[in-house]
């Protein structure tokens, strides 16, 4: 959220790739760099082998999503989002993580929450929405649509598309790299 802040406040510090750090990465040339007109400053940073990475991506890796489409997805960004998607055994939760204010919520409340979802007895999800996510683009959408033409389905599609972000918690813990990578990419399909 901390990062979240970072970004909305647009004080980021830019990604360099530096390819000699020991003249480009010091303070010296930050502090140079920093009063030369950004027209100008990508010439000093050049000839200290100083190059600047694409940024300009960073908006869309919270509270953004792609909502799928007949031949193509729909990228869709919620700027006003507060809250972040939980999953656990195939049920969605939302945990408000940021106030009314615009201030980060305290950790332990978070971890509170958190501690709730993971003891909540609720039993795995009969039907986990996530499977239908791993369908080839025109089918998912198919899904979709007929997801969306149920009014009660409205509201929570929102939710999980606003997300600023989605934590899968799992039962287990993986061992070999391959069960590590397999987690990763999609579990048993029904936390991703």
């Amino acid at each position: 959220m901390k990062f979240k802040n970072s970004l909305d406040d647009k004080i980021l510090d830019p990604e360099i790739f530096h390819l000699n750090p020991k003249k480009s990465d010091t303070d010296w040339f930050k502090k140079i760099i920093r009063f030369v007109p950004s027209s100008l400053s990508w010439f000093g940073a050049y000839l200290l082998k100083a190059f600047p990475l694409d940024m300009s991506q960073y908006n869309r890796m919270l509270a953004s999503t792609r909502v799928p489409q007949p031949g193509k997805d729909k990228l869709v960004t919620y700027e006003d989002s507060r809250h972040i998607l939980v999953i656990h055994n195939g049920n969605y939760y939302t945990v408000d993580v940021i106030n009314e204010t615009g201030a980060i919520r305290p950790a332990s409340e978070i971890l509170l929450n958190l501690q709730a979802i993971v003891l909540d007895d609720s039993t795995h999800a009969q039907y986990p929405v996530a499977v239908l996510t791993s369908e080839d683009r025109d089918p998912w959408t198919s899904a979709r649509q007929e997801l969306e033409t149920v009014m009660t389905n409205t509201e929570p599609l929102k939710m999980i598309d606003s997300a600023l972000f989605v934590l899968c918690l799992d039962e287990g813990e993986p061992e070999s790299p391959e069960q590590v990578t397999k987690v990763f990419l999609h579990g048993d399909g029904t936390n991703r």
